[in-house]
């Protein structure tokens, strides 16, 4: 295993049976990175996950345009690693993570961890950085801190099991006979499956350890810049943008810092909004 993984728990990568070249990227990529044990939780693409299934996954509730694919394969994922484990934290990955970042760590996975403390129940691990940025002149806040109801993506993230606990009670437990009950956490100013996930359950704080592939997968770029709705061509610049800062700031700063001074909140000059930090 490459030495700066170390302490890292298993990886869980939630793939789709219809992208078969993603998940053979990300274990190339786990191979690579010395990981033989890969939990590779796969589903099918909604709306295929709820027809004609023998096991067909049930949502109660789900607003017509919410990501019903992404909010069911998580909570169902999540709930998977709490049932069927006794590990104390779960690390949950989706099928077009960037790696590349971990050569540019001064440190092991175990000593961010360690660092990080115990006052939190889930760490937001990548970012696709939206409303309310100015991705063309604001820098994102490259210092550990509390994660925002702005900062999206579920590309990369870790939960204790007393979190799990509660995001499976939260949503499994309801007045159905089965099933997954939809409902925010916590009402923030957007409704996402980010917030579905990493708000609301307990205390999450953020820093992106890992990117958003882009280059190599088209993810959210399916409309392309100039054709279908505008909230998806929005979603695509965002996603491009922040994969282009991130990749950057760990180019040109970050492989420079000790763990110390990436938790130096006096070197970020871009406090717009950091509201709440460590």
């Amino acid at each position: 295993m490459n030495e700066k993984l170390k302490g890292m728990p298993r990886p869980n990568v939630i793939c789709l049976y219809q992208a078969p070249e993603r998940e053979e990227y990300t274990r190339k990529c786990w191979e690579e990175l010395g990981v033989a044990d890969v939990n590779f939780i796969r589903f099918n693409r909604w709306p295929d996950a709820n027809s004609g299934k023998p096991d067909p996954i049930i949502i109660h509730e789900a607003p017509d345009w919410i990501a019903k694919g992404t909010f069911t394969s998580h909570t169902h994922a999540i709930k998977h690693w709490y049932e069927t484990t006794d590990e104390p934290y779960g690390i949950f990955f989706e099928d077009d993570v960037d790696y590349s970042t971990i050569q540019y760590w001064n440190f092991t996975f175990e000593e961010f961890v360690e660092r990080m403390g115990n006052r939190w129940g889930a760490l937001h691990l990548c970012n696709v950085y939206e409303h309310p940025w100015n991705m063309w002149t604001d820098e994102p806040i490259m210092v550990p801190r509390m994660r925002e109801y702005y900062d999206h993506g579920l590309q990369a993230y870790m939960v204790t099991r007393d979190y799990a606990k509660k995001l499976v009670r939260f949503y499994f437990d309801h007045e159905y006979e089965e099933g997954i009950r939809w409902r925010m956490p916590q009402h923030p100013r957007f409704v996402s499956t980010e917030n579905n996930i990493l708000l609301g359950i307990g205390r999450v704080f953020h820093f992106p350890l890992f990117n958003h592939n882009v280059i190599e997968f088209d993810t959210v770029n399916i409309y392309g810049y100039e054709d279908g709705p505008e909230g998806n061509r929005g979603q695509a610049k965002a996603s491009v943008m922040s994969y282009e800062k991130i990749d950057k700031w760990w180019k040109e700063e970050g492989q420079y810092l000790t763990l110390d001074e990436i938790f130096d909140t006096s070197r970020q000059t871009n406090k717009k909004f950091m509201e709440i930090v460590l």
